[in-house]
Protein backbone atom coordinates (compact mmCIF):
# COMPACT_ATOMS: atom_id res chain seq x y z
CA UNK A 1 0.00 0.00 0.00
CA UNK A 2 1.47 3.38 -0.95
CA UNK A 3 1.97 5.69 2.04
CA UNK A 4 -0.66 8.30 2.79
CA UNK A 5 -0.26 11.64 4.52
CA UNK A 6 -2.14 11.82 7.82
CA UNK A 7 -1.99 15.42 9.03
CA UNK A 8 -5.21 17.50 9.15
CA UNK A 9 -3.27 20.79 9.05
CA UNK A 10 -0.95 19.58 6.28
CA UNK A 11 -1.63 22.46 3.87
CA UNK A 12 -0.77 25.06 6.52
CA UNK A 13 2.41 23.24 7.54
CA UNK A 14 3.61 22.76 3.94
CA UNK A 15 3.63 26.52 3.40
CA UNK A 16 6.32 26.95 6.03
CA UNK A 17 9.71 28.18 4.86
CA UNK A 18 12.16 25.79 3.26
CA UNK A 19 14.58 25.93 6.20
CA UNK A 20 12.08 23.82 8.19
CA UNK A 21 11.94 21.03 5.60
CA UNK A 22 13.90 18.00 4.43
CA UNK A 23 13.26 15.81 1.39
CA UNK A 24 12.94 12.03 1.67
CA UNK A 25 14.33 10.25 -1.42
CA UNK A 26 14.72 6.62 -2.53
CA UNK A 27 11.66 5.51 -0.54
CA UNK A 28 10.18 2.03 -1.09
CA UNK A 29 6.45 1.75 -1.72
CA UNK A 30 5.93 0.05 1.63
CA UNK A 31 7.21 3.02 3.68
CA UNK A 32 4.69 4.60 6.07
CA UNK A 33 4.32 7.87 7.93
CA UNK A 34 4.69 5.98 11.19
CA UNK A 35 8.01 4.50 10.02
CA UNK A 36 9.39 8.00 9.58
CA UNK A 37 7.93 9.44 12.78
CA UNK A 38 9.24 6.51 14.83
CA UNK A 39 12.69 6.74 13.23
CA UNK A 40 13.27 10.39 14.09
CA UNK A 41 11.62 10.14 17.48
CA UNK A 42 13.99 7.30 18.35
CA UNK A 43 17.14 9.08 17.13
CA UNK A 44 16.29 12.56 18.42
CA UNK A 45 14.57 11.56 21.65
CA UNK A 46 11.48 13.72 21.03
CA UNK A 47 8.73 14.47 18.52
CA UNK A 48 10.25 16.90 16.02
CA UNK A 49 8.45 16.01 12.77
CA UNK A 50 5.23 17.97 12.41
CA UNK A 51 4.24 16.75 8.96
CA UNK A 52 5.14 14.07 6.40
CA UNK A 53 3.89 14.72 2.87
CA UNK A 54 4.26 11.90 0.35
CA UNK A 55 4.69 12.82 -3.32
CA UNK A 56 2.44 11.47 -6.07
CA UNK A 57 2.48 11.76 -9.85
CA UNK A 58 -0.23 13.07 -12.16
CA UNK A 59 -1.98 9.71 -11.97
CA UNK A 60 -2.07 9.75 -8.16
CA UNK A 61 0.64 7.07 -7.77
CA UNK A 62 3.32 7.30 -5.07
CA UNK A 63 6.64 8.21 -6.78
CA UNK A 64 9.10 7.15 -4.06
CA UNK A 65 9.76 10.44 -2.27
CA UNK A 66 8.26 12.94 0.15
CA UNK A 67 8.99 15.89 2.40
CA UNK A 68 9.30 16.38 6.17
CA UNK A 69 8.31 19.53 8.03
CA UNK A 70 10.08 20.00 11.38
CA UNK A 71 9.21 22.09 14.42
CA UNK A 72 12.36 24.26 14.28
CA UNK A 73 15.48 25.00 12.25
CA UNK A 74 17.56 23.47 15.03
CA UNK A 75 15.67 20.18 14.56
CA UNK A 76 16.25 20.31 10.79
CA UNK A 77 19.99 20.84 11.27
CA UNK A 78 20.13 17.92 13.68
CA UNK A 79 18.06 15.61 11.45
CA UNK A 80 20.11 16.49 8.36
CA UNK A 81 23.17 14.95 10.02
CA UNK A 82 21.34 11.70 10.78
CA UNK A 83 20.80 8.77 8.41
CA UNK A 84 17.31 8.34 7.00
CA UNK A 85 15.27 5.29 7.94
CA UNK A 86 16.07 1.89 6.42
CA UNK A 87 12.91 0.21 5.12
CA UNK A 88 12.96 -3.35 3.77
CA UNK A 89 16.72 -3.10 3.29
CA UNK A 90 16.57 0.19 1.36
CA UNK A 91 18.31 3.26 2.78
CA UNK A 92 16.05 6.30 2.54
CA UNK A 93 18.10 9.42 1.74
CA UNK A 94 17.57 12.87 3.21
CA UNK A 95 18.32 16.17 1.49
CA UNK A 96 17.49 19.85 1.84
CA UNK A 97 14.83 21.13 -0.62
CA UNK A 98 17.38 23.79 -1.55
CA UNK A 99 19.82 21.13 -2.78
CA UNK A 100 22.37 19.14 -0.87
CA UNK A 101 25.95 20.35 -0.71
CA UNK A 102 27.05 16.81 -1.55
CA UNK A 103 25.32 16.95 -4.94
CA UNK A 104 27.89 16.99 -7.73
CA UNK A 105 26.41 18.65 -10.80
CA UNK A 106 28.92 16.76 -12.95
CA UNK A 107 27.27 13.54 -11.80
CA UNK A 108 23.72 14.72 -12.41
CA UNK A 109 21.39 14.49 -15.41
CA UNK A 110 18.20 16.44 -15.92
CA UNK A 111 15.21 14.56 -17.38
CA UNK A 112 12.08 16.23 -18.69
CA UNK A 113 9.05 15.28 -20.75
CA UNK A 114 8.29 12.45 -18.31
CA UNK A 115 4.73 11.13 -18.63
CA UNK A 116 2.27 12.00 -15.82
CA UNK A 117 2.25 8.34 -14.72
CA UNK A 118 6.06 8.11 -14.26
CA UNK A 119 7.39 6.88 -10.90
CA UNK A 120 10.90 6.44 -9.52
CA UNK A 121 11.05 2.72 -10.32
CA UNK A 122 10.49 3.44 -14.04
CA UNK A 123 13.68 5.51 -14.18
CA UNK A 124 15.60 3.12 -11.92
CA UNK A 125 14.78 0.20 -14.20
CA UNK A 126 16.15 2.04 -17.24
CA UNK A 127 19.39 2.99 -15.46
CA UNK A 128 19.62 -0.27 -13.49
CA UNK A 129 23.25 -0.90 -14.50
CA UNK A 130 24.34 2.73 -14.90
CA UNK A 131 25.16 3.66 -11.30
CA UNK A 132 22.04 5.69 -10.53
CA UNK A 133 22.20 6.78 -6.89
CA UNK A 134 19.16 8.98 -6.36
CA UNK A 135 16.28 10.55 -8.22
CA UNK A 136 14.54 13.81 -7.33
CA UNK A 137 11.29 14.67 -9.07
CA UNK A 138 10.24 18.29 -9.51
CA UNK A 139 6.89 19.00 -7.90
CA UNK A 140 4.19 21.64 -8.16
CA UNK A 141 4.51 24.44 -5.54
CA UNK A 142 1.91 22.76 -3.30
CA UNK A 143 3.57 19.32 -3.70
CA UNK A 144 0.33 17.88 -5.09
CA UNK A 145 1.83 16.37 -8.24
CA UNK A 146 4.98 15.93 -10.31
CA UNK A 147 5.57 18.28 -13.24
CA UNK A 148 7.22 15.85 -15.66
CA UNK A 149 10.86 16.50 -14.77
CA UNK A 150 13.48 15.00 -12.46
CA UNK A 151 17.15 15.20 -11.44
CA UNK A 152 19.09 11.91 -11.57
CA UNK A 153 22.33 11.66 -9.56
CA UNK A 154 24.90 9.03 -10.54
CA UNK A 155 27.87 7.60 -8.66
CA UNK A 156 30.40 9.59 -10.69
CA UNK A 157 30.67 12.05 -13.60
CA UNK A 158 31.85 9.16 -15.77
CA UNK A 159 28.74 7.14 -14.88
CA UNK A 160 26.53 10.13 -15.70
CA UNK A 161 28.13 10.52 -19.13
CA UNK A 162 27.69 6.82 -19.87
CA UNK A 163 24.05 7.12 -18.82
CA UNK A 164 23.70 10.10 -21.16
CA UNK A 165 25.13 8.01 -24.00
CA UNK A 166 22.32 5.49 -23.43
CA UNK A 167 19.94 8.09 -24.77
CA UNK A 168 16.69 9.24 -23.17
CA UNK A 169 14.49 6.64 -21.46
CA UNK A 170 11.13 5.63 -22.86
CA UNK A 171 8.58 5.38 -20.07
CA UNK A 172 5.11 3.94 -20.67
CA UNK A 173 5.39 4.65 -24.38
CA UNK A 174 6.66 8.23 -23.96
CA UNK A 175 10.17 9.15 -25.15
CA UNK A 176 11.65 11.52 -22.55
CA UNK A 177 14.45 14.07 -22.90
CA UNK A 178 17.75 14.16 -21.01
CA UNK A 179 20.70 16.56 -20.68
CA UNK A 180 23.54 17.23 -18.24
CA UNK A 181 22.28 19.16 -15.23
CA UNK A 182 23.61 22.58 -14.36
CA UNK A 183 24.62 25.59 -16.41
CA UNK A 184 25.95 24.41 -19.77
CA UNK A 185 26.79 27.82 -21.25
CA UNK A 186 30.27 26.85 -22.49
CA UNK A 187 28.81 23.92 -24.42
CA UNK A 188 25.57 25.59 -25.46
CA UNK A 189 24.42 27.99 -28.17
CA UNK A 190 21.05 29.62 -28.63
CA UNK A 191 19.48 29.68 -32.09
CA UNK A 192 16.56 31.99 -32.79
CA UNK A 193 14.25 31.48 -35.71
CA UNK A 194 10.73 30.78 -36.88
CA UNK A 195 8.44 27.80 -36.33
CA UNK A 196 10.25 26.12 -39.25
CA UNK A 197 13.27 25.58 -37.02
CA UNK A 198 13.17 21.95 -35.80
CA UNK A 199 15.36 19.29 -34.20
CA UNK A 200 15.92 17.70 -37.61
CA UNK A 201 17.05 21.02 -39.13
CA UNK A 202 19.57 21.59 -36.33
CA UNK A 203 21.00 18.07 -36.43
CA UNK A 204 21.46 18.41 -40.21
CA UNK A 205 23.05 21.85 -39.79
CA UNK A 206 25.64 20.48 -37.36
CA UNK A 207 26.01 17.00 -38.85
CA UNK A 208 29.75 17.61 -39.28
CA UNK A 209 30.15 17.30 -35.50
CA UNK A 210 29.09 13.65 -35.70
CA UNK A 211 25.95 11.73 -34.84
CA UNK A 212 26.56 12.30 -31.12
CA UNK A 213 27.77 15.88 -31.43
CA UNK A 214 24.53 17.31 -30.06
CA UNK A 215 23.70 16.18 -26.53
CA UNK A 216 20.31 17.85 -26.25
CA UNK A 217 18.00 20.48 -27.75
CA UNK A 218 15.55 22.46 -25.66
CA UNK A 219 12.92 24.80 -26.98
CA UNK A 220 11.46 28.11 -25.89
CA UNK A 221 8.65 29.85 -27.76
CA UNK A 222 8.78 33.63 -27.81
CA UNK A 223 5.64 35.72 -28.37
CA UNK A 224 6.02 38.90 -30.37
CA UNK A 225 3.39 41.38 -31.43
CA UNK A 226 3.59 40.49 -35.12
CA UNK A 227 5.09 37.01 -35.34
CA UNK A 228 5.75 33.82 -33.41
CA UNK A 229 9.37 32.71 -33.07
CA UNK A 230 11.22 30.10 -31.08
CA UNK A 231 14.61 29.64 -29.52
CA UNK A 232 16.55 26.40 -29.57
CA UNK A 233 19.15 25.84 -26.84
CA UNK A 234 21.59 23.37 -28.37
CA UNK A 235 24.00 21.63 -25.99
CA UNK A 236 27.05 20.06 -27.69
CA UNK A 237 29.40 17.33 -26.50
CA UNK A 238 32.24 19.83 -26.03
CA UNK A 239 32.82 23.54 -25.58
CA UNK A 240 34.93 23.47 -28.76
CA UNK A 241 31.92 22.31 -30.79
CA UNK A 242 29.83 25.15 -29.36
CA UNK A 243 32.60 27.59 -30.22
CA UNK A 244 32.70 26.28 -33.78
CA UNK A 245 28.93 26.66 -34.07
CA UNK A 246 29.28 30.29 -33.01
CA UNK A 247 32.06 30.80 -35.55
CA UNK A 248 29.90 29.35 -38.32
CA UNK A 249 27.31 31.92 -37.25
CA UNK A 250 23.85 32.51 -38.65
CA UNK A 251 22.41 30.26 -41.34
CA UNK A 252 19.55 30.48 -43.82
CA UNK A 253 16.50 28.23 -43.71
CA UNK A 254 14.32 28.80 -46.77
CA UNK A 255 14.20 32.57 -47.03
CA UNK A 256 14.66 33.11 -43.29
CA UNK A 257 17.82 33.79 -41.31
CA UNK A 258 18.37 31.66 -38.18
CA UNK A 259 20.39 33.66 -35.65
CA UNK A 260 23.09 31.91 -33.61
CA UNK A 261 24.42 33.45 -30.42
CA UNK A 262 26.00 32.48 -27.11
CA UNK A 263 23.75 31.73 -24.17
CA UNK A 264 24.12 33.39 -20.79
CA UNK A 265 23.35 32.29 -17.26
CA UNK A 266 19.98 33.97 -17.56
CA UNK A 267 18.95 31.10 -19.87
CA UNK A 268 18.29 28.25 -17.47
CA UNK A 269 16.30 25.04 -17.82
CA UNK A 270 13.60 26.58 -15.67
CA UNK A 271 13.35 29.56 -18.04
CA UNK A 272 12.72 27.14 -20.86
CA UNK A 273 10.53 24.61 -19.09
CA UNK A 274 8.40 26.51 -16.59
CA UNK A 275 8.36 27.89 -13.02
CA UNK A 276 10.68 26.66 -10.30
CA UNK A 277 9.73 25.25 -6.91
CA UNK A 278 11.71 24.31 -3.88
CA UNK A 279 11.60 20.54 -4.37
CA UNK A 280 13.88 20.80 -7.38
CA UNK A 281 17.00 22.82 -7.90
CA UNK A 282 17.90 24.68 -11.06
CA UNK A 283 19.29 22.46 -13.74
Amino acid sequence: MPPQSQFPSEAHLLHRRRTLKLLLLNCPTCISTEDVMTHYRGLMGRNTVECVKWFHNGSGMFIGSGILVFDSEASVEEAALLPGPTIMGRQVEVESPMGGSSSDKGSELYLWGLPPSAVEEDVRMYYANAGLMRLKFKMTPDYSSTVGAAFANFESPEAAMKALEMGPPEIRGVKCCVKPSGYQGEKEVCIRGSENLTDAVLRKQYAAFGADGILSIQWQRVAHAQLASRRAFVCFQTADMASQALTLGNFVLGDEVMEVFQTGKRFKVLDKEGPANESGTDA
